[in-house]
């Protein structure tokens, strides 16, 4: 099921080619609503802590040198400056919390 509009009413936000986010801003942090248009692998990095579910499909994670695979209505964690990476699967949506305002960039 697609997002409704009242999260695609939402500014967009800049990730890698193949993913399309929408952005909710807060002062403090951000909540990122996000699909797969295709498979695309994002590379390791790190950042601030970071929550999130997966709503449908599936993303391979490496956490911390751990690799699982998350599907639907399942969640993870990663805390704050651990080196993760992700390989999203095409159709695959979820909703990603960071505790920090400028995650991801607005277009």
């Amino acid at each position: 099921m697609p997002f409704p509009p009242n999260v695609t009413r939402l500014p967009e936000g800049v990730l890698l080619d193949g993913l399309r986010a929408w952005v909710q801003q807060a002062p403090r942090s951000q909540v990122v609503f996000i699909e797969a248009l295709r498979d695309v692998t994002v590379p390791p990095h790190t950042h601030s802590e970071e929550w999130g579910c997966v709503l449908e499909g599936e993303i391979e994670m490496t956490i911390d040198g751990k690799t699982q695979t998350k599907r639907a209505g399942q969640e993870h964690h990663i805390p704050a400056n651990v080196v993760h990476s992700f390989a999203w699967r095409r159709g695959t949506r979820a909703v990603l919390f960071f505790d920090e305002p400028s995650r991801v960039k607005l277009k």
